[in-house]
């Protein structure tokens, strides 16, 4: 982690600029489920939305969204489960169970799927879980921020937090991992430039 810490009358961050796109209509929910919000799914060819729904205090995703955003296949086998491809990689689904098989490896979810009409609805977990290991391109996925990111883009996560002193303020920025960056004076500011793809920032 790379920590900045300067005084400063005014800070600016210049950085490509994460576009949180707007869902379109939304299909029914299913019974004690929460208004859908949003995470961002960031990758080369840009920014797009993947609604997350909660249904019984447990977030999930539904299928069909992430067949188109991650290049999946869905299935219904004749045993009772769903059955993802994503390229050369099998993954296993329990409609009865929280639990997915990937390649004979067994992962834990925390629910099983929930049918909502001719869909399904899986754990959001299971982009993580079972997803990201071992996927080409990279899946990284970040639950502080509602973030995936998804091949080699750099998106360091920075931390911008402010500290009141007698004669002005202290702004300390933490980035991680490390990036190259360059602070310049610009009309009585300082212009802090990261060289990254997107950033995910938090300000405090």
């Amino acid at each position: 982690m790379h920590r900045l810490g300067r005084w400063l009358p005014g800070l600016a961050l210049s950085c490509a600029a994460l576009l949180v796109a707007v869902a379109g209509a939304q299909t029914p929910a299913p019974p004690g489920s929460q208004p859908r919000r949003l995470w961002s799914v960031l990758s080369s060819g840009g920014t797009q939305p993947l609604p997350v729904s909660t249904v019984n205090g447990r977030d999930y995703v539904s299928a069909g969204d992430l067949t188109g955003l991650f290049g999946l296949t869905l299935r219904e086998d004749r045993a009772g489960g769903l059955v993802l491809t994503m390229g050369a990689r099998s993954i296993v689904v329990s409609v009865t169970q929280g639990l997915a098989s990937v390649e004979g490896r067994v992962v834990s979810l925390p629910a099983p799927p929930v049918k909502q009409g001719a869909s399904w609805l899986l754990p959001i977990e299971i982009i993580d879980r079972a997803l990201a290991p071992g996927a080409n391109p990279r899946i990284d996925v970040r639950r502080r921020s509602s973030l995936i990111v998804v091949g080699s883009l750099t998106v360091p996560a920075v931390t911008a937090r402010s500290e009141p002193l007698p004669n002005g303020v202290r702004v300390v920025l933490s980035v991680s991992p490390a990036v190259s960056h360059t602070v310049v004076n610009e009309n009585g500011r300082l212009l802090v430039r990261l060289a990254a793809d997107a950033l995910d920032a938090d300000v405090m």
